[in-house]
């Protein structure tokens, strides 16, 4: 290919590739309403946030219980 702007649609999804010397690889998440992938580092701060939601949550409900010695 030629370098230069491309634009690659799939569907409703539509993304702008700029090629300037040599092949490019672009990939779709077709699950995503942008049809963007989520980096690694995004996927591991969602994992953590939810991790965090599910341990405040459970120690929200077992705190009484662990303060009367009476842990589930």
């Amino acid at each position: 290919m030629q370098p230069g702007l491309y634009v690659v649609r799939i569907g409703e999804i539509k993304r702008e590739v700029l090629l300037k010397d040599k092949e490019k690889r672009v990939d779709f998440d077709l699950t995503a309403t942008d049809g963007r992938q989520a980096s690694a580092m995004e996927k591991l701060m969602t994992g953590m946030a939810e991790m965090g939601a599910a341990l405040r949550k459970i120690f929200r409900e077992n705190a009484l219980c662990w303060v009367l010695g009476a842990a589930k």
